[in-house]
């Protein structure tokens, strides 16, 4: 547990909140479970662990981990949030389920017994995500996030806003 401790913190020191993707400000962060999928690369952990660092700057009510850490070779879900709840943490951020077997039936069990916890998961292999999802469906508010638009890549790269398009309807 230690180990996964250092690692949040340090991932947490290391984060960038300059820029946030369009993604961000539309997600219900107030929904008890939510998932984010999209391909490798394009900014879930950053827009998790930006969204830690925005509301709980110290890192002390909330608490992220990947679940493709060695840790989960003899840990469960279960042990994880039972630890996190037992320490008052109230979010609980989940990256790269889909390394986990049997991923959707433990977070479906988190959902169902530790109603004080809000998690948040994501998912880059993307068969794997929708396929699994059916148990979790009517209880996940589901997030996709694509790679950047142009104008994002604008703003990120060349710090230049581009106002959107003019629409005639």
């Amino acid at each position: 547990m230690e180990l996964l401790e250092r690692i949040y913190k340090r991932l947490l020191a290391h984060t960038d909140t300059d820029f946030y993707r369009y993604l961000y400000g539309k997600i219900d962060w107030s929904q008890p479970l939510i998932g984010i999928k999209g391909q490798r690369g394009v900014g879930k952990t950053t827009m998790m662990l930006q969204r830690i660092k925005t509301t709980d700057p110290k890192g002390e009510k909330s608490f992220y981990a990947s679940l493709d850490n060695m840790w989960f070779a003899n840990h469960t879900l279960l042990d994880l949030a039972e630890e996190m709840a037992s320490r008052g943490v109230i979010n609980l951020y989940l990256d790269e389920v889909h390394r986990l077997p049997g991923w959707e039936r433990q977070i479906k069990n988190i959902y169902d017994s530790y109603p004080e916890l809000h998690v948040v998961f994501t998912g880059s292999s993307l068969l794997v995500i929708d396929h699994s999802i059916g148990d979790l469906s009517r209880r996940v508010a589901m997030y996709n996030l694509p790679g950047l638009s142009f104008r994002e890549f604008l703003l990120l790269e060349r710090k230049t806003e581009v106002a959107p398009p003019i629409s005639f309807t």
